[in-house]
């Protein structure tokens, strides 16, 4: 590895993870707002919440390196520009694909440990925060999926009309159900 290379690499890093701590911070602040009513009306405690952001982590950072990730370029190559480095490497007779090598080494690094994350633990983080958001965040979301639905009435394709008598949403179960077919004078034929 060349200085330069580990001088951009050296550059590159602390704004990279300046950013993903910004962009993950944000994004937790975001949420955290968003449910704020549900946390108060439900008294969920801190270890809960901490449980739910800490298994919601890996799925934010899949979410907000790539951008983390760009914003270090643009911050890099404009100091570098603002300096005039760029200009004294290519001076020194660097190409500037081989300047740009040490960025796209960078990226598919993050690519890798981006796919790396996604397909090994964002799964389970996901199954581990969905669980907790349902079972203390979203108490009554969970009672009203529960909750029979009576006397729906749809109008279908083909001039159909369906009426339901009871829908259980938990079990996904219609009972009482009448389909009624119109011809084209308006008159119930089935």
């Amino acid at each position: 590895m060349k200085i330069i290379d580990r001088y951009i690499v050296k550059e590159f890093l602390p704004p990279f993870f300046y950013c993903l701590t910004v962009f993950i911070s944000l994004y937790v602040i975001i949420d955290l707002c968003s449910r704020l009513e549900d946390i108060l009306k439900h008294h969920v405690e801190i270890p809960v919440l901490l449980q739910y952001y800490a298994a919601f982590l890996p799925i934010i950072f899949v979410r907000t390196a790539p951008i983390a990730a760009l914003l270090s370029t643009l911050y890099i190559l404009g100091n570098l520009n603002k300096y005039n480095e760029i200009v004294a490497l290519k001076a020194s007779g660097l190409n500037i694909w081989r300047l740009t090598l040490p960025f796209f080494c960078l990226g598919i690094l993050i690519s890798i440990a981006t796919l790396v994350i996604n397909e090994r633990i964002v799964p389970q983080a996901n199954l581990v925060s969905t669980t907790v958001k349902e079972e203390r965040l979203d108490k009554e979301k969970t009672q009203a999926a529960n909750r029979v639905v009576e006397n729906i009435a749809i109008y279908g394709a083909h001039n159909r009309l369906i009426h339901v008598r009871q829908f259980y949403a938990q079990e996904n179960l219609l009972k009482g159900i009448t389909i009624l077919e119109q011809d084209e004078n308006k008159r119930v034929s089935a």
